[in-house]
């Protein structure tokens, strides 16, 4: 298999989602991914093999709520000085193409769909512009409350990311800031998860026409309902 034809076929076809940490970039992608343009692979879906990208799971086993949706790609951890299909090429390599993955892929190709692909390591939109010519999302948090008072930040697993998120906050400056540039959409975490149904369709519609979707804003919205409460309903640890 030419893996690197591969890559370059797969990022010439990607939708580009950026995010600082837990600012909801995999939630967003799940968004993305309900509309006609993209195809959906339930093996990547982290709540298991669900029929539906915005299906909530029968129960959660784990204490902590993650919303994460993977990609062909696997972890890859892209190094900006190098070419980015390439690094794509080898992790594809390193990782093998699973059947369902090659059923995706064909799909992909004769229906003439596109991909959502969240880079790793939290790439700003603003970073990414130097890299591609795919139009891009940016997910903006108004500020660090956000982020550094959510209630699953105070589980045990996350706990220490609340001093490390204030630690590193320069590193994070980039996707605080509103790139003014046709290739980048900005939408503010707050008003598209945290907010009411009139300021969500605002964000909502400037997402759809951004990336050239139907409106699927019903269903969009009862996952955003569903998602805000059970990150509320996150238990802290004792």
């Amino acid at each position: 298999m030419n893996y690197l034809a591969l890559a370059n076929f797969l990022y010439n076809r990607a939708d580009i989602v950026c995010w600082p940490p837990y600012a909801s970039g995999n939630a967003l992608m799940k968004c993305l991914t309900v509309h006609d343009a993209y195809i959906y692979n339930p093996d990547w879906n982290m709540w298991g093999p669900l029929e539906y990208i915005l299906q909530p799971p029968a129960t959660f086993t784990e204490s902590e709520f993650k919303s994460h949706y993977a990609d062909i790609f696997g972890e890859v951890w892209l190094d900006l000085d190098q070419p980015i299909p390439n690094q794509l090429a080898d992790a594809l390599k390193r990782k093998g193409i699973t059947d369902s993955e090659e059923t995706w892929i064909y799909k992909l190709t004769k229906e003439d769909k596109r991909m959502v692909f969240g880079p790793m390591h939290h790439i700003s939109s603003k970073q990414m512009l130097d890299l591609t010519t795919r139009p891009i999302v940016q997910l903006i948090p108004r500020d660090y409350s956000l982020m550094s008072s959510r209630p699953d930040l105070e589980n045990a697993h996350h706990k220490s990311n609340k001093d490390w998120l204030r630690s590193k906050s320069k590193k994070w400056k980039e996707h605080f800031e509103c790139i003014n540039h046709p290739q980048i959409l900005n939408i503010y975490t707050e008003d598209f998860f945290y907010s009411t149904f009139e300021v969500f369709m605002r964000e909502y519609t400037k997402l759809r026409k951004h990336f050239d979707l139907e409106d699927r804003s019903e269903q969009v919205w009862a996952f955003v309902l569903y998602y805000q409460d059970r990150v509320n309903k996150t238990k802290p640890a004792r």
